[in-house]
């Protein structure tokens, strides 16, 4: 399964729109919500805006067969 969740982080990255940028293994939350929480989630890949800094971000579960997706419309 590892190998299958890099192959749609890579995809990710090669098909991001023009405009956006994409990481992979990113940070979803700030610092501080992070201690709130007590752990730092992350996505398996997140797009974001250049302009707006409007970002996607995507989980994909463990079994790799639901993907979940988040909207955040600041950094």
């Amino acid at each position: 399964m590892p190998q299958l969740a890099r192959f749609l982080q890579e995809a990710f990255e090669r098909n991001c729109p023009r405009g956006w940028r994409c990481r992979t293994e990113a940070r979803v939350v700030t610092a501080e919500v992070e201690d709130l929480l007590g752990y730092a989630p992350q996505a398996n890949a997140v797009l974001q805006e250049v302009a707006t800094g409007r970002r996607v971000w995507v989980v994909f579960n463990k079994n790799l067969d639901r993907i979940f997706v988040g909207y955040t419309l600041d950094e």
